[in-house]
């Protein structure tokens, strides 16, 4: 939908990472995967990940991921599709549900096994 209209997928910030370039169009962009960050320790002040985890294909992709961000920055924003919405109920390509459920703490739930773990962000 967002090609159709020309909209951009998300903010440049200081640096963009995705896995596709296209989604970074005028932006400074990283190549890269959010379970293997090419940055230093606390390079960032802030990480937003904007409906990223809900795509891991597992529990063990998305602590990857979640480990990652928190390396890399002081403070991790998130945002993910809530259970409720009928169109993340559609997308075949959402392989986790992603709920907050404390400050720097998520609880994450394969779709498919129904397998569920609570991630909290580990200090560096």
């Amino acid at each position: 939908m967002r090609s159709v209209f020309n909209i951009k997928a998300h903010g440049c910030g200081d640096t963009c990472l995705d896995v596709d370039p296209r989604a970074c169009q005028g932006c400074s962009y990283v190549p890269g995967d959010v379970r293997n960050l090419p940055f230093e320790n606390k390079q960032f002040g802030v990480a937003y990940n904007s409906h990223v985890l809900e795509h891991m294909a597992t529990l063990e992709d998305c602590t990857a991921a979640w480990s990652e961000l928190h390396r890399v920055a002081e403070v991790v924003l998130t945002c993910v599709p809530s259970k409720s919405s009928i169109m993340a109920w559609l997308a075949p390509e959402h392989h986790l549900w992603v709920r907050e459920v404390a400050l720097d703490q998520i609880e994450v739930t394969e779709r498919q096994t129904g397998r569920v773990a609570t991630l909290d962000a580990l200090p560096i």
